[in-house]
């Protein structure tokens, strides 16, 4: 009897363990097309999805994002509720949905799941951001506050803004947000301003000052480099420093899903450094490129960031 138990549970081990590699094998095939999620802007433009999307927005109470889904084959969902809670709004058999307007009732975390079921279409969800009234050059100039551009190949594109008073105060991120996207115009549009990702710290480099800063992520990768951070000065919670880093990108036309696998990086790296993985590759956004970073220990050079698609090498050091 022993041993027909043993046999038993070692037939429901095998099968279970079986039944997790078909999952996880599965789990790259269960969407064929394109598909961008920032934080104020999802969309997804797919041959095939079977599956599930979860994003999470940070909502107050009266802010709101518009849903537009077209489906041409299979079945889709989507379901809306505070995190955490089982009830809430739901879209089931969608076919088309037209600026359908979801507005927050209670300020709070919410979760958005889309499910898919052998599906076609696209859906799209944008947060309904209001740009703040936005700053000019003239407003900056005439105001006695100082600005200066970087000189890229595509043009001018903001680098600082010194000693400008805000027309509100800002004492937290939320402020900051809104006060970096007073200056929207200047950085290339709202687009530019909804892949910003708070950093999630506050620095306070010296007793005068505090210092807000934010990544940039284009469908969930960073971009190298790239940063805002907003000075505020506590004797003044109106003045601020605002500073844009040179990878600082504008406007994106880029598909983040790299020709050259993760998992193929370690004989590429072989025949061209003659060198080991140091730690996992990053995934990022290099001069607009999307790229690998890697790096290696305690060889020269110590990282490297190698084009995505063609694995040439973008920079070194």
């Amino acid at each position: 009897m022993k041993k027909r138990i043993s046999v038993i549970i070692l037939i429901t081990v095998i099968a279970m363990t079986l039944a997790a590699i078909i999952s996880s094998c599965g789990k790259g095939r269960n969407f064929k097309g394109d598909r961008v999620n920032n934080p104020d802007y999802y969309s997804a433009d797919f041959t095939y999805f079977s599956g599930e999307d979860t994003l999470v927005r940070d909502m107050q109470e009266g802010d709101s994002f518009t849903v537009n889904a077209n489906i041409t084959k299979g079945k889709v969902s989507i379901s809306i509720a505070l995190s955490g809670e089982d009830t809430g709004y739901k879209m089931s058999n969608i076919e088309n949905i037209n600026d359908y307007v979801y507005t927050a009732e209670t300020s709070g975390e919410y979760t958005i799941k889309i499910k898919a079921k052998r599906a076609a279409g696209t859906i799209e969800i944008k947060n309904n951001f209001t740009l703040p009234e936005q700053i000019t050059e003239e407003d900056i100039i005439s105001s006695g506050a100082e600005i200066s551009y970087y000189d890229l190949d595509s043009g001018t594109r903001l680098h600082n803004v010194q000693d400008y008073i805000m027309p509100f105060e800002v004492n937290n991120y939320d402020d900051a947000y809104k006060a970096v996207a007073s200056f929207a115009e200047l950085l290339g549009g709202e687009g530019a301003i909804s892949t910003l990702v708070p950093n999630g710290t506050v620095g306070i480099p010296l007793s005068e000052t505090t210092v807000y800063q934010f990544d940039q992520y284009y469908n969930d990768v960073p971009v190298y480099g790239s940063m805002v951070a907003l000075t505020v000065y506590n004797s003044d919670m109106h003045k601020i420093y605002l500073i844009v880093s040179y990878n600082f990108i504008s406007n994106f036309d880029l598909d983040t899903t790299p020709k050259i696998a993760e998992n193929e990086l370690a004989d590429l790296i072989k025949d061209k450094y003659d060198s080991e993985i140091m730690t996992a590759p990053e995934l990022v956004i290099y001069e607009g490129s999307l790229a690998w970073r890697i790096l290696f220990e305690n060889e020269a050079p110590e990282m490297v960031i190698l084009d995505a698609n063609s694995g040439s090498e973008l920079y070194a050091e």
